[in-house]
């Protein structure tokens, strides 16, 4: 140690010691972003390229260019590599009792070191970004606003992550006994941002009604080392000078204060926590240097971020199927009793065990621990209860229509022709001649994008946009009515599963969403007919024969008006009675059919599509390939299959034995009803009509089974959409799932439902009141029917229909 007591300025000679310190790194980082302006500059001297009126310029495009994360990940490191140098004499005994005896107070020294790890690194990074600025002037870009800008926000990006890193490096450093200690404390500070974040979004989600995990706006305070690539990748307005075919297709981008939230985050944090240091620095014990666990003030702020890390972490598992395969262990908005005492075990957990690892008398630890539990149980009931009773009004804010300019929704049952595609709408694999619908599975998601904008980073479901004044009402109503309904219990014999996400943009730019997962069996029916909005009645024309391979012509509304048919590459057609026991071949697809099944879709309300009578049904069509009867059973049967049942070629009026199910995603299958008169008049002047006959009797049945579709599978009402799919699974394919249970394939009807009915009259008329698509209320009555053949199906029957042969 040089620094004399006897310094003419103690603090000047440790502040430029310590610079000389660290000195490699501010000019490491200098070389290395001036290296960026030299290579372009010397890029486009070689090449001859001169500046374009249409581009405004560009900015470290190399450094922009490196990839995601990259920026954050370099600048952290070097943060976190300065802090180390420039406080690790905090951990050594020796080296903290030469510094604390050079006459300067404690503050000073920590305020010295502090600025030494700040203004090097600053003076580099700006002198760099000047050269950059002046690279571009000379090349003949004219430095504009807009240039400016950029300018300023990727030289405030890296100022703002160093200055994070090396804040929180230097003052978990500053407050460690030991280099461990120092890079865990580290290691927990960087995490707070994002985890307290995400576990403020799923408390949320879980305990309010309506909450989502997701953004409302555009605003980054969760991401404070990571966010500035996510603004190069999306904007395409500043243009790398290398691409001189690049020009602009439209004004440039201006860049407000919310794309610097990010920075904004990082420097607000830093600041915070060096406030904290530097004022706590000050009754920093010296005799905690060198050793391991003494530094009880840190070791219980980091206790209790442990304890908040394990709550986010148990948070997640409740919102995905960890617990429960298919669906969600706990209820969105159904936050309860349970999740308290699981996320109060969780956070005792982690406090206890850091202090454990981390303290040093660990029996006053355990002494102290009642206190704390007790201390936690009253904090955590203060925050759920504040969530759980609508988070300060949160749950029931809904924007009055005035103030919208447009809404984007989603829900699950919405037309099943909507969007066409793995699970969606009625569209799930079955397995046993059953496909329960439950509710929560692959839930829609929504979420904002960069611009600020509502879309789907992945949904399974379709994202609609209303405009109009009669559209936004009619979705503000509904809105009105979940929040009406209020939270369910999970076995109310009105509660029903449901996902429906809804997102207002209001006229002052500010946006609103809430996303649902459960309600009442009347609000369902009501969120059900939004199926008749223009919205989503285009998509059905767009989705049905939206695949190339149907070589599709659209108008200039993107509605498809015709379908061209490719010979050689043309899906088969299927006909399936209503006991949908076998296929029968019908032929290749033609443009008649697919025009009359396109007109009556289009022309199908609500109530034709959902609440039609089992009367109305004549059957299936489905659209598909031979090779997709591979998929429609297990992959091992494909090859018995086509060598049993010699599917190819086939010959019109075939019949297939194979298992089916509306919710199979391999085939487009469309229910027939008497309203389909335009289908019903091409099979008739075909002389197709013939094949939907069903021949399957009380007679050809062994015995039936009836229960609600919550007691099909064991689950409550919540949990089950209002809605039914019928499926049939032939012998064979039985047979093979029954010989391979330890693969997860489920027999619900053998596993949760005993009564059995063998009277033929009763079966009669269970098969005569019977439907295959459609709503499905808590009191109807799934029905599985045991042909005597072997094959297995599932039918439905209504409540008023079971109550008359039942009481």
């Amino acid at each position: 140690m040089t620094l004399k007591k006897s310094s003419p300025d103690a603090f000047s000679s440790m502040f430029y010691r310590s610079c000389r310190k660290i000195i490699l790194i501010p000019i490491a980082a200098f070389l290395f972003l001036f290296s960026n302006t030299f290579e372009v500059i010397l890029d486009i001297i070689n090449h001859c390229f001169t500046s374009d009126n249409t581009r405004i310029g560009y900015f470290w495009d190399n450094i922009s260019n490196m990839g995601d994360g990259w920026h954050g990940l370099l600048c952290g490191f070097v943060g976190v590599f300065a802090g180390v140098l420039l406080f690790s004499f905090a951990t050594s005994k020796k080296q903290c009792n030469v510094v604390f005896s050079l006459g300067l107070s404690r503050r000073k020294i920590f305020l010295a070191n502090f600025l030494a790890g700040i203004v090097p690194f600053y003076a580099a990074v700006l002198l760099a970004a000047f050269f950059e600025l002046l690279g571009v002037y000379c090349v003949g870009y004219t430095i504009t606003a807009t240039l400016v800008k950029l300018a300023a926000y990727y030289v405030l990006s890296v100022l703002s992550v160093y200055t994070l890193a090396f804040t929180m490096t230097s003052v978990a450093f500053a407050f460690s006994g030991n280099i461990i200690e120092g890079f865990a404390f580290s290691l927990i500070f960087a995490l707070f941002p994002g985890m307290a974040d995400t576990f403020f979004k799923l408390i949320r989600d879980i305990f309010t009604l309506g909450g989502t995990v997701l953004d409302e706006v555009s605003w980054n305070f969760e991401n404070p080392f990571f966010f500035f690539g996510d603004f190069t990748r999306t904007r395409d307005d500043f243009v790398v000078p290398g691409m001189s075919e690049c020009f602009y297709k439209s004004e440039p981008y201006n860049m407000t204060l919310q794309d610097f939230s990010g920075i904004i985050t990082g420097f607000a944090l830093a600041a915070v926590i060096f406030t904290l240091g530097f004022v706590m620095f000050k009754k920093r014990r010296n005799e905690i240097s060198g050793s391991f666990g003494r530094a009880k003030g840190m070791n219980r702020i980091c206790g209790v971020l442990v304890g908040i890390y394990a709550m986010t972490l148990v948070s997640m598992f409740f919102e995905t199927d960890i617990f429960d395969s298919g669906d969600r262990l706990l209820a969105h908005n159904q936050g309860g009793v349970l999740t308290y005492l699981a996320l109060l075990l969780f956070f005792v957990i982690g406090y206890f065990v850091f202090r454990m690892v981390f303290g040093n008398k660990r029996k006053l630890i355990v002494k102290r621990m009642p206190k704390m539990i007790l201390a936690s149980a009253v904090a955590l009931a203060i925050v759920t209860t504040a969530f759980s009773t609508g988070f300060f009004g949160y749950s029931s804010k809904i924007p009055e229509a005035d103030e919208v300019a447009s809404i984007e929704f989603t829900f699950d049952i919405n037309r099943p022709y909507a969007g066409m595609g793995d699970y969606i709408g009625i569209h799930r694999n079955q397995k046993y001649g059953y496909a329960p619908l439950t509710a929560f599975d692959d839930s829609p998601g929504l979420s904002y994008t960069v611009e600020g904008g509502l879309g789907m980073i992945y949904s399974n479901y379709p994202i609609f946009t209303v405009t109009d004044r009669e559209s936004i009402e009619k979705l503000i109503n509904i809105h009105k009515e979940f929040v009406a309904d209020g939270k369910i219990k999970d076995t109310a014999s009105d509660a029903c599963g449901v996902n429906f996400g809804i997102a207002y943009t209001l006229k002052n730019g500010k946006t609103v969403t809430r996303y649902y997962t459960e309600t009442t069996q009347s609000t369902a029916k009501e969120l059900m007919k939004l199926s008749d909005l223009d919205c989503v009645l285009k998509s059905s024309s767009s989705n049905i024969f939206g695949d190339d391979e149907y070589n599709n012509k659209y108008d200039e509304d993107g509605n498809v008006i015709s379908s061209e048919i490719d010979e050689f590459d043309t899906p088969n057609v299927y006909a399936y009675s209503k006991s949908l026991a076998g296929a029968v071949y019908l032929g290749k697809v033609t443009n008649e059919l697919k025009d009359a099944l396109l007109k009556d879709i289009q022309n199908l309300s609500t109530e034709d599509i959902f609440f039609h009578s089992a009367e109305d049904e004549i059957g299936v069509i489905s659209m598909g390939y031979e090779s997709n009867f591979g998929n429609v059973v297990d992959y091992q049967l494909y090859e018995e299959i086509q060598k049993n049942f010699n599917i190819n070629p086939m010959n019109i009026g075939d019949r297939i034995d194979v298992s089916f199910s509306l919710t199979n995603v391999d085939f487009k299958s469309f229910v027939i009803t008497k309203k389909m008169t335009n289908t019903i008049k091409y099979l008739t002047d075909n002389d197709l009509m013939k094949y939907f006959e069903s021949k399957y009797t009380a007679n050809d049945v062994k015995s039936v089974k009836l229960a609600t579709k919550a007691e099909t599978v064991n689950r409550s009402n919540s949990q089950m959409l209002p809605l039914f799919a019928a499926a049939y699974g032939f012998a064979k394919e039985n047979e093979f799932f029954n010989e391979n249970t330890d693969r997860g394939f489920v027999h619900y009807f053998e596993r949760y439902v005993n009564n059995e009915i063998t009277n033929k009259s009763t079966i009669q008329k269970i098969l005569d009141n019977c439907f295959i698509y459609g709503y499905c209320g808590n009191d109807y009555r799934i029905v599985e029917v045991s042909y005597t053949d072997g094959s297995i199906a599932t039918y439905c029957i209504t409540g008023e229909v079971y109550n008359s042969l039942f009481k």
